[in-house]
C-alpha cells in the first residue's frame, strides 16, 4: 500500500488557492495532460553516474540492469516528470538487438492545470535535459513518437453535478450504453459516484471524473462538503492507432491545432447526436413500459405503478428508463388511451412526476438532464472556439482572485411550463428535433455561459 504525504492546514489552503487560480480568466479549458512518447534508440549513457543517481534516489529506480556500459532495463518513477523506461527490442528487420526509450509524461503537482502543444513540447526538451544532467542519459531523439495521449476538458461549476446528468454525457461522448462508476472514498462525498468511464472503443477511453473529490482523497485540500463550487475533468485517452487514425502521424511535431481542435469538435458534435439517440430511446422505452403497464393494472392504476417502479432501471443498469420530464411530451398515448385524451394524459404523467419530486429526495426527472447536458455540450464548443484565439491550455488573470464557475442549470415549473405547453399544443413528435431547437436557444445566449 502506497504511503501518503501528510500535508499541512497550511500547504491544504495553499492548495486550495492554487487551484481557483486555474479558473480566474475562465470556467473552463481544453487542454492535453498526460502523454507518453516514443524517444527512439540513439542514447549515451554515463553509466557511474546512472548509478550514483541510482544510490541516492532508490525510491525512483524501480529496476535497473545493465552489462558493461549499456542498459538491459531501466524504469525511472519521478513526480517531477513521470515515468521513464529504457530496455531492449529486437528489430526483426535487420536483425539487430536496439535500445527503445518511452517517456510517461506527467503534469505533477496538483494536476488541475492542463497544456498547449507547442507547451509540451517545451517541458519535454526541459525533461530530457533535466535527466541528462541528474542521471546521465543523454537522449538523443530524432522523430518523437506520440504513443499515448490525454485531451482533457476541465470545468468549475458552482455545485455537484447530478449523478444522473454526468452519466448522461458520458454516455453521449462515448455512444455506450452503461458506463462503468468508482467512487473516491476518502472525500466528503463517499456516497457519490465520482469516476466514471467508458472503453467501447479499445482505442479511445473516455473518463468524467470529480477533480475536488479526487484531490480530497489525495489530502491536497480539506474534505469541505459544503464549498461553493466543483471541478470536473472530461478526458479522452488516444492510443497510437487511434492517434495514427485521426491524424493521419504519431509525429509530435506535426500535430497542429487545427487537427487536434477539429477532431474534439467531431467528438462534441458526436455526442450531441448520441444525447439525441439516447432521448429518442427513452420516449420508445417509455411508451412501451407505459402501453403495457396500462394492459396489465388499467387505467386507474397504470400512471402510479409506474412511478413506483421508475427508479428500478436506474438502480439496476445505472441509468433511468425515462431520461426526465420531457420524454412524456413525445410519447404517443393514443397507443393505449383514446388520441383525444392524449394532452390530458401528458399533462397527467408531468403532474404525477412533479408530485415524485417532492415526496422523494433521489427521484431526478423534474432537474431535466437532457437539458443540463445540452448546456454543457455549449460549453465544451464555446470554450474550443477560445482555442483560435488563446491555444489550448490553462490561462489564469493574475490581477483577479474570484473564481469563475459555470452555473448548474436548474428549471423551475414556471419556466419548464411554457415548453411543455408548445409541445403538446403543436403536437410535436421528434425529440430530436426539440433538442436541437433548444440547443440552438442556448448557443444564442452563449456569452453568459463562460462567466
Amino acid at each position: 500500500m502506497k504511503s501518503q504525504t501528510k500535508v499541512s492546514t497550511e500547504q491544504m489552503h495553499l492548495n486550495e488557492k492554487e487551484i481557483q487560480s486555474c479558473f480566474t480568466l475562465m470556467n473552463s479549458f481544453w487542454g492535453f495532460d498526460r502523454m507518453v512518447f516514443n524517444l527512439g534508440e540513439n542514447l549515451i549513457v554515463d553509466i557511474e553516474k546512472l548509478i550514483e543517481f541510482k544510490q541516492k534516489n532508490p525510491d525512483k529506480v524501480k529496476k535497473f540492469n545493465y552489462n558493461s556500459n549499456q542498459i538491459e532495463d531501466l524504469i525511472i518513477q519521478s513526480r517531477e516528470f513521470g515515468r521513464l523506461e529504457i530496455g531492449k527490442i529486437y528489430k526483426k528487420e535487420s536483425g539487430d538487438t536496439v535500445n527503445y526509450c518511452l517517456l510517461q509524461l506527467n503534469h505533477g503537482g496538483l494536476n488541475f492545470e492542463t497544456l498547449s502543444i507547442s507547451a509540451i513540447r517545451k517541458k519535454l526538451i526541459n525533461v530530457i535535459t533535466g535527466i541528462k544532467q541528474q542521471t546521465g542519459i543523454w537522449i538523443i531523439p530524432t522523430i518523437i513518437r506520440v504513443l499515448e495521449m490525454e485531451i482533457a476538458f476541465t470545468f468549475a461549476t458552482d455545485s455537484i453535478i447530478h449523478f444522473q446528468t454526468r452519466n448522461l454525457l458520458l454516455r453521449s461522448l462515448s455512444k455506450t450504453s452503461q458506463v462503468d462508476k468508482r467512487v473516491y472514498t476518502k472525500s466528503s462525498t463517499p456516497e457519490d459516484h465520482h469516476i466514471l468511464s467508458s472503453k467501447k472503443n479499445e482505442n479511445l477511453l473516455h473518463v468524467l471524473y470529480d477533480k475536488i473529490a479526487k484531490a480530497e482523497h489525495s489530502r491536497q485540500i480539506e474534505l469541505n462538503v459544503s464549498r461553493k463550487y466543483h471541478i470536473y475533468r472530461y478526458e479522452m485517452t488516444l492510443n497510437e492507432k487511434k492517434i495514427r487514425s485521426e491524424f493521419k502521424t504519431t509525429d509530435l511535431d506535426k500535430l497542429h491545432n487545427d487537427q487536434l481542435s477539429s477532431f474534439v469538435y467531431s467528438v462534441i458534435k458526436k455526442g450531441i447526436s448520441n444525447l439525441k439517440i439516447i432521448a429518442q430511446t427513452s420516449v420508445r422505452d417509455t411508451q412501451n413500459k407505459l402501453k403495457e403497464l396500462y394492459v396489465e393494472k388499467g387505467k386507474d392504476g397504470y400512471i402510479k405503478t409506474f412511478f413506483e417502479t421508475q427508479l428500478n432501471h436506474a438502480m439496476d443498469y445505472l441509468y433511468p428508463l425515462t431520461l426526465d420530464e420531457s420524454i412524456f411530451l413525445f410519447i404517443d398515448v393514443s397507443e393505449f388511451v383514446n388520441p383525444k385524451n392524449s394532452a390530458r394524459t401528458k399533462n397527467n404523467l408531468i403532474k404525477e412526476s412533479r408530485g415524485n419530486d417532492l415526496k422523494n429526495e433521489s427521484y431526478f426527472l423534474s432537474i431535466m438532464i437532457t437539458w443540463q447536458v445540452l448546456y454543457l455540450f455549449c460549453l465544451m464548443l464555446n470554450t474550443l472556439y477560445l482555442v483560435t484565439f488563446l491555444d489550448f491550455g490553462c490561462y489564469k488573470d493574475n490581477q483577479n482572485n474570484e473564481l469563475l464557475s459555470f452555473k448548474i442549470p436548474s428549471f423551475t415549473n414556471e419556466e419548464k411550463n411554457p415548453f411543455f405547453n408548445e409541445i403538446i399544443r403543436n403536437k410535436d413528435k421528434d425529440i430530436g428535433s426539440f433538442l436541437d431547437s433548444f440547443f440552438n436557444r442556448i448557443w444564442k445566449n452563449i456569452y453568459t455561459i463562460l462567466i
